[in-house]
């Protein structure tokens, strides 16, 4: 596991086959951090704690969220 500081405004981006993925840091109150995330359209994103819900996710290819744009809570 890679472990980073980001101040708010910071982005991170991992590279992919399918392109890239920008992680920015958007804000940071007390213990709690706000991030945004860009992903191509053909990747999904779920948070865990959903995905561990649901049960039908595979560890491989998450189900559900949206791609191309921020993901929301």
């Amino acid at each position: 596991m890679l472990v980073l500081s980001r101040f708010p405004g910071e982005v991170v981006d991992v590279y992919t086959e399918h392109g890239v993925i920008s992680i920015m840091v958007t804000r940071v109150v007390g213990q709690q951090v706000r991030l945004g995330i860009t992903v191509p359209p053909e990747c999904k994103i779920l948070r865990r704690e959903l995905k561990e819900v649901a049960g039908g996710a595979s560890e491989s290819k998450s189900t559900g969220g949206a791609g191309g744009g921020p993901a929301q809570q």
